[in-house]
């Protein structure tokens, strides 16, 4: 039988298989150069600002590097440049997910980076950050902290499962903050446990489209936020307990669906209330409760501001799938055995999503 060799045009294409090959192969790729790593701290360590980290299919366990200046801790990832983050996926929507245990954080000089396709199983943390992007992954909970505007957080998971908010801004000082301009977008945003807040001290954030799903005994879901705009969202807040906007204000609160209702406290303080749907019974809103797609007859169908659904599926970001729009493979079969010929049967079917 002769030998069979496959020939992969693209470096892409290297680091797409191996998640199938279960190498631990992280490739950088600065300009026209491509460099593999096994290591995911010492990928990050040697790619140069400016450049993209592909990290593959997996599970892999965040181990720090303590010669990064600001690593707290060993399951900390530390990033201080700006830099391309590419992974394959995460579990909301992707046949295949690169998973990332432990916590991240950027600090200045990580401003303009872009992630996208990665859970990362502890917090993400922003400090002294400007015009970051996380796209279409998962992470526990936000946390700002310092100066920064224009960041964005859009078609994620936030499962808030350690803390009593999912975002978290300025570090509990509003009034002072400067950490501002933040998008949430096509998000589902979760506060877990008791007496827990979705969102706490945000300033100038645009809170649009997504679904957010407040504690189990919770007051509020925008306990001090202020000048923000909160549009075309779906708020599951218990209906005994409203999302009120306790100690917020100058916010804009319009075209949103809820099973409760906006308060008394979410009328004062100069806030603005209007168009929203309220006191909506959970099981007249989706069809499909995991990826809350709505029902035809939702209420919520087409009513956003902007003349489309409400929740994740309407807005400029909504998408089916949240897959990333690099490459991934969804289909890799080899045949046992080659033909007469020396040839190899390959299949390989990958699927990806504009931006």
């Amino acid at each position: 039988m002769k030998k069979s060799s496959i020939f992969l045009s693209s470096v892409l294409a290297l680091f797409l298989l191996a998640g199938y090959t279960h190498a631990q192969v992280f490739m950088v790729v600065n300009g026209e150069t491509s460099t593999p790593y096994n290591n995911l701290e010492a990928a990050i360590t040697a790619a140069p600002a400016g450049s993209t980290v592909f990290i593959p299919t997996g599970d892999f366990a965040i181990t720090g590097n303590p010669s990064i200046q600001g690593a707290n801790r060993p399951t900390t990832l530390h990033i201080d440049k700006k830099l391309t983050l590419i992974g394959a996926g995460s579990e909301e929507g992707a046949l295949h997910a690169t998973i990332l245990r432990g916590q991240v954080t950027c600090t200045t000089g990580a401003s303009g980076s872009y992630f996208e396709g990665i859970t990362i199983t502890g917090d993400l943390r922003l400090d002294n950050v400007s015009d970051l992007t996380f796209k279409r992954g998962k992470f526990n909970y936000a946390y700002l902290s310092g100066k920064g505007d224009g960041n964005i957080i859009r078609e994620s998971t936030m499962v808030g499962v350690k803390h009593l908010q999912a975002f978290y801004g300025n570090e509990g000082r509003p009034a002072n903050g400067t950490f501002t301009e933040v998008f949430i977008q096509n998000n589902v945003v979760t506060a877990s446990g008791a007496y827990s807040n979705p969102f706490s001290s945000l300033r100038k954030a645009i809170i649009t489209n997504n679904v957010i799903v407040g504690g189990t005994y919770a007051s509020n879901v925008f306990p001090n936020i202020y000048d923000c705009v909160v549009s075309n969202n779906i708020i599951l807040e218990n209906a005994a307990h409203n999302p009120d906007a306790g100690g917020s204000s100058r916010n804009i609160y319009t075209f949103n669906l809820l099973v409760g209702s906006f308060g008394a406290s979410a009328a004062a303080n100069y806030n603005s209330i209007g168009e929203n749907i309220e006191k909506v019974f959970l099981v007249d809103i989706f069809e499909d409760q995991v990826r809350y797609k709505l029902k035809e007859t939702c209420v919520g169908k087409g009513a956003g501001a902007d003349g489309t659904d409400m929740g994740i599926y309407g807005g400029l970001a909504a998408k089916e799938k949240r897959i990333p729009a690099h490459p991934s493979i969804t289909e890799f079969l080899v045949g046992g055995t080659s033909n007469t010929e020396g040839e190899l049967s390959v299949r390989i079917k990958v699927e990806a999503q504009e931006k």
